[in-house]
C-alpha cells in the first residue's frame, strides 16, 4: 500500500508541504523518500482496521469499486480481531496468550467471525447481526469475480462504516485502557523491527505519520458516515 507523508526536513510551516512516498508493510512501516533525497522510516500511527479502511476509501475514490469492497471487508475483519483481543486483554488475559489463541484462527475468516460474535455477545449482551444481503454481495465480488458498480460499492461502504462504528465506539468507550495497552504492545514490536532496519540502513531517520481523515482515531468516539470519510480523504489527498 502506497503512503504519503510530509518530509520532516523540507516541510516548514507556513510553506507548502514537501511530501515523501513509500510502501507500507504489515507492521505499518514504510521507507519513504522525498524529491530532495531525504529518507525516513515512517510508522503509520493508526490501528490496522483504520489504515486498511483508509485504503478502501482511496480505492473507491479512484473508481476501483470491486477493490474497495474487498479492502473494506478486510478492514472489518481486522476490526473483529481488534475487538476480541482488546476484550480479552481487558478481562485479564495476557497478550502472549491472546496472540497464541488468535494464531489458531488466523487463516480462517469464518472462525474469526465466530470468535468475534461470541465475544461481542459477552461484551454487550447483544447479538451481532450482519446484513445477509451485504454478505452475499461481498462474496459475489470476492469469490465469483462480480464487478461492483459505484452505487453498490457505496452502499457497502456505508454498511462497513456502520459496523466499524459499533466496534470502535464500544472498544474506545468501554475498554480504552486495554485498547491503549494493546496498541502500545504492538508498537513495541514495531519499534524493535524499526531499530533492526535502521541498523542495516544508517541513513534512515524515524518519524510518524497519520491521516486526519480516519475519524476513529479521535478521542471523542465520533461515529462518522461513509460520505464524510470520503470527503475528508479526498480533501486530504488534494493537499499533495
Amino acid at each position: 500500500m502506497k503512503i504519503i507523508a510530509p518530509c520532516q526536513k523540507c516541510t516548514i510551516p507556513p510553506s507548502a508541504g514537501v511530501m515523501m512516498t513509500g510502501e507500507l508493510d504489515n507492521d505499518l512501516l514504510a521507507i519513504c523518500s522525498c524529491p530532495n533525497g531525504h529518507r525516513y522510516l515512517v510508522h503509520q500511527a493508526h490501528s490496522a482496521p483504520e489504515v486498511i479502511f483508509s485504503a478502501g476509501l482511496r480505492a473507491f475514490l479512484a473508481s476501483f469499486y470491486s477493490e474497495s469492497v474487498v479492502t473494506l471487508t478486510a478492514a472489518l475483519e481486522r476490526g473483529y480481531e481488534l475487538f476480541v483481543k482488546v476484550f480479552l486483554l481487558a478481562n485479564g488475559r495476557a497478550t502472549q496468550d491472546i496472540d497464541e489463541f488468535w494464531k489458531e484462527l488466523r487463516n480462517s475468516s469464518e472462525r474469526q467471525l465466530g470468535a468475534f460474535c461470541v465475544t461481542y455477545f459477552f461484551a454487550t449482551c447483544q447479538p451481532w447481526k450482519p446484513d445477509p444481503k451485504q454478505a452475499e454481495f461481498r462474496n459475489k465480488v470476492a469469490h465469483k469475480g462480480y464487478i461492483a458498480t459505484r452505487e453498490e460499492a457505496y452502499r457497502y461502504g456505508e454498511y462497513i462504516t456502520s459496523q466499524l462504528n459499533a466496534i470502535m465506539n464500544h472498544v474506545k468507550t468501554h475498554h480504552g485502557d486495554a485498547l491503549h495497552q494493546h496498541l502500545e504492545s504492538g508498537r513495541a514490536a514495531v519499534y524493535r523491527k524499526a531499530e533492526e532496519v535502521k541498523r542495516s540502513d544508517s541513513g534512515l531517520e524515524m518519524c510518524f505519520s497519520g491521516s486526519s481523515a480516519i475519524e476513529w482515531n479521535n478521542s471523542d468516539h465520533s461515529q462518522p458516515i461513509f460520505e464524510d470519510l470520503l470527503n475528508a480523504t479526498s480533501a486530504y489527498l488534494k493537499q499533495f
